[in-house]
């Protein structure tokens, strides 16, 4: 009878005790159960770290990495030294996984299934079960609810420079592509959508599973703040911080230029047109196909951008 593969999850908690349990407990519940999760505290100050300590005690296969320190690195610094220490450990398939969500029996089955598919740099990731604080279903599909497109829009540079769509907490990347993406670079805005972003610009493949894989908890103290619609009011209302958000995607693009084999040209454009802004940029960052999800957000941002003068102001 052929190994299971093993897959190396890493989690990185911070204050975190609320939920922690129900997260842990639906690892060790796994169908595919050759797996080691590596945890790295971002320096919680509430009972995270009692959590972790009686739980790495009740299975071998959990272990807190306290060599990598408790200090707020934040959470992009802190997935980069989990996947380092990943790689170290001679990790093949890292799994990402937030601390509040609640994974279904089969995600890593599903997932270690369709890395047999994919040669060279990849990524995996999946739908999730809308919910609210207390894992009350929501929307049976969270890309559905969001109005995203990830089969369609996986693997289109043009969008995912835009938009990150590809959940962390549902996303798994093997050791080729985790090995690309490091050092994470300051100017990229999250982990996951760096990965997405490395992997599409190395040759690598984005692969999405219909399934939703993951109970996806959205509550006030989200990170990512995936969890809210945003549509053309929602641009106009928050003018300043969207701002700073579109100009941030410029200078995660240009830390991306290094990594490119065939995109200069995609990543030229989108840098040129977004970070000058006016109506005329606008019309040509539309025309030449870059795309927010959903017509809403679209004209949203066209509408943001067109009003918009100068990425460093």
């Amino acid at each position: 009878m052929q190994e299971e593969s093993r897959v190396d999850i890493v989690l990185s908690t911070y204050n975190g005790a609320k939920h922690l349990p129900t997260q842990l407990e639906s690892i060790l519940s796994q169908s595919h159960s050759n797996w080691k999760l590596w945890i790295r505290d971002d320096g919680s100050s509430d009972d995270t770290t009692k959590i972790l300590e009686q739980w790495s005690k009740r299975d071998h296969r959990i272990e807190v990495l306290s060599l990598l320190g408790g200090e707020n690195l934040g959470p992009i610094k802190s997935f980069a030294a989990l996947l380092q220490h990943s790689l170290e450990q001679g990790a093949k398939i890292i799994s990402f996984c937030d601390q509040d969500d609640k994974w279904t029996r089969a995600k890593l089955k599903r997932t270690v299934d369709r890395f047999k598919e994919i040669s060279g740099p990849g990524l995996v990731f999946s739908d999730l079960i809308h919910c609210d604080s207390n894992l009350t279903p929501l929307h049976s599909s969270y890309m559905q609810s969001m109005a995203f497109t990830p089969k369609e829009s996986a693997n289109d540079l043009k969008k995912i420079l835009c938009q990150n769509f590809i959940v962390g907490c549902a996303t798994s990347i093997n050791a080729e592509l985790a090995k690309l993406c490091l050092p994470i670079p300051d100017e990229a805005l999250m982990h996951d959508w760096w990965a997405a972003l490395v992997s599409l610009c190395t040759g690598g493949t984005n692969s999405y599973i219909s399934e939703a894989l993951v109970c996806y908890r959205t509550h006030p103290a989200n990170v990512s703040g995936a969890g809210t619609k945003r549509g053309l009011n929602d641009f106009l209302q928050d003018r300043p911080s969207l701002s700073r958000s579109l100009f941030g995607r410029v200078h995660q693009a240009h830390a991306l230029m290094s990594y490119s084999r065939n995109h200069h040209d995609v990543i030229i454009d989108f840098i040129e047109h977004l970070s000058k802004g006016g109506i005329l940029n606008a019309f040509k960052f539309h025309q030449k196909g870059f795309r927010f999800q959903g017509n809403k957000r679209q004209l949203g941002a066209l509408a943001l951008l067109s009003r918009a003068r100068n990425s460093e102001q």
